[in-house]
């Protein structure tokens, strides 16, 4: 029998990726997704008749750590304050 997570986990999916394959336990054509989002790798049998899915936690290296921190920093700079777009908003401040 098959060690799905084991299995997921070698795939070394990269953090914000997906992939779409063959399920590694009914075959069935690409009805399989892996998916890892900030270091949390989640996977997903889609067909009807497999039941199989689950969650590990993966370990986030430095790069993909500063990555999502600055793509978190960018996301306020968007935020709205007082009806204005920061970071002309804090200017003032």
């Amino acid at each position: 029998m098959i060690n799905i997570r084991e299995y997921v986990i070698d795939l070394d999916i990269s953090n914000g990726d997906s992939k779409r394959m063959n399920c590694p336990i009914c075959n069935g054509y690409k009805t399989f997704t892996v998916t890892n989002n900030m270091g949390k790798v989640l996977w997903n049998c889609y067909k009807v008749t497999c039941s199989l899915s689950g969650s590990s936690k993966v370990r986030l290296y430095k790069k993909e750590k500063m990555i999502y921190l600055l793509y978190y920093l960018s996301m306020l700079c968007l935020i709205k304050i007082d009806g204005r777009q920061t970071p002309s908003a804090l200017n003032g401040v």
